[in-house]
């Protein structure tokens, strides 16, 4: 048995929670600075030798604002703890919107199942968690590393480009979208050759 961050008790097939306060200080944590429109958050609350607990966290409220400066109505079927038996994460469920083609809804979920795996794999290799995003004046995020500037993020992008990887593309576009960054390209000077 194995008590992960506090929260739960993970037995060979089931979760106990051990500490409420505790987990919802998680949840509140995982909230901080959340200000960009979505339907769902999910994060990778632990791990045993074979298994991943997550919890998910999904807003009644996200089509209401533009963008959602937090939670504001959050019932206890909106939070899943749930734990998956293998080394990944479960696989990611989006919001679709009523009448969305069937295929795209399936290229949708593909995409975040591909980015979610990426993620996940350099979180386990490097150590990154939540450097991607801007922290709050004086706040480091969870890795400890305060995010590029807009201009970095683009440069790492077109590297990613080059490679030819179109998820590593996705992701370094997400971490733009996510911190209000435009993708539009810095102004160059064409050279003739008169």
């Amino acid at each position: 048995m194995s008590t992960l961050k506090g929260c739960v008790t993970v037995t060979s097939n089931s979760i106990r929670l051990i500490d409420k306060e505790k987990l919802e200080k998680t949840i509140q944590d995982m909230l901080k600075g959340f200000n960009y429109h979505t339907s769902s958050i999910m994060t990778v609350i632990g791990k045993t030798q074979n298994q991943v607990i997550t919890l998910t966290i999904h807003s009644r409220n996200n089509y209401e604002n533009e963008f959602n400066q937090d939670f504001d109505c959050i019932e206890s079927n909106d939070i899943c703890l749930s734990v998956n038996g293998s080394d990944a994460p479960p696989r990611v469920s989006v919001a679709m919107p009523e009448g969305l083609h069937h295929d795209t809804g399936q290229l949708v979920m593909d995409t975040a199942d591909a980015m979610a795996e990426k993620l996940y794999k350099a979180q386990e290799k490097h150590g990154y968690t939540n450097g991607w995003r801007v922290p709050a004046e004086g706040e480091e995020t969870g890795d400890g590393r305060n995010f590029w500037t807009r201009e970095e993020c683009l440069k790492a992008l077109f590297h990613h480009l080059k490679k030819g990887d179109p998820i590593d593309c996705i992701n370094y576009l997400a971490f733009m979208q996510a911190n209000g960054w435009r993708t539009e390209l810095p102004a160059y000077k064409e050279v003739s050759g008169a």
